[in-house]
């Protein structure tokens, strides 16, 4: 019973015990959810219309099956990690005793992560995670949850913010890419139409490369899935891991290059191309190389634990 007080903090008014690790866990799933709570609630309003209260069950059922096929407007790769970090955690060795340190992280995280806003919970769980993963043992569940959980918070905040500021050069690089693909001329980040017998679409004589349309976010979210399969496998990350993890952000940007490079060729085809349905074809293309060469990089691994 004495041992059992010392690894536990206390709390007798209300009967509750908590270790350091389910301390950990708790701020960690609430942080993260924080900030995919409202991509979930985006989609399902954006994907939602008007119906009569007889049709509310029905419409509510239709809404959230399209919104969860659209994956919440949320790449499956972050949901995919996110289910393995609140694995790892919720796994973890309960037996830890809480910090005094602890207390105070708890509370600031918190109070980040309870402003209205879905950057502030990614900001929260990026100072949370790192702060759990240098005062974790080596190769612990939870600090392999907590890599995996800053991960995340790369393409769902760090990416955008560097790409908003990047922009200008990064943009210009993608255009580079489609304008060397097709054969083209480009101008910044505008690349002129080629093969078509009006070099002129309505009236458009190229395309202009915005930020949501950039190659660059394929790359943190192929890293992000390397990153979570090696710590779910309770994998070292080694020197060669740089060589796959590059390997497999250049397969998944080439494909929106491609993408690209076909509207500039095929303008007459924008709609298709650069619609729901390019969108769709080209997202699963990249899930799916991503998904393959991280297990083909970690199949060593992999296959022992099959």
């Amino acid at each position: 019973m004495k041992s059992d007080l010392i690894r536990h903090a206390s709390l007798p008014s209300v009967g509750l015990r908590i270790s350091r690790t389910q301390l950990m866990a708790g701020l960690l799933i609430f942080s993260s959810a924080g900030g995919l709570l409202p991509r979930v609630i985006m989609s399902v309003q954006s994907t939602g219309g008007s119906a009569s209260v007889l049709d509310a069950i029905k419409q509510n059922i239709i809404v959230w099956g399209a919104s969860a096929f659209d994956t919440f407007n949320t790449s499956i790769i972050v949901w995919g990690a996110w289910a393995s970090a609140c694995y790892l955690v919720l796994s973890a060795d309960h037996r830890d005793r809480v910090r005094p340190l602890d207390f105070v992280v708890a509370c600031a995280t918190f109070a980040i992560a309870a402003f209205p806003a879905a950057p502030f919970s990614w900001l929260a769980l990026s100072l949370c995670s790192s702060y759990v993963y240098l005062t974790s043992p080596r190769k612990s569940p939870l600090g392999r949850s907590a890599i995996i959980f800053f991960a995340i918070c790369v393409p769902m905040l760090w990416g955008p913010v560097l790409l908003v500021y990047a922009a200008p050069i990064l943009l210009k690089i993608d255009a580079l890419l489609v304008a060397t693909v097709v054969g083209a001329e480009h101008t910044g980040n505008v690349v002129h139409f080629v093969g078509s017998s009006d070099p002129s679409y309505h009236g458009v004589r190229g395309i202009q490369i915005w930020p949501p349309c950039s190659s660059f976010h394929n790359f943190s979210h192929a890293a992000l899935a390397w990153v979570a399969l090696s710590q779910v496998l309770g994998r070292d990350l080694r020197i060669k891991d740089i060589f796959w993890c590059g390997f497999v952000t250049i397969l998944a940007a080439s494909v929106n290059v491609a993408r690209l490079s076909m509207i500039a060729w095929w303008p007459e085809h924008f709609d298709t191309i650069h619609g729901p349905v390019g969108a769709q074809i080209a997202g699963t293309l990249a899930i799916l190389l991503i998904a393959f060469i991280c297990m083909a990089g970690q199949r060593r691994e992999l296959f022992a634990r099959a």
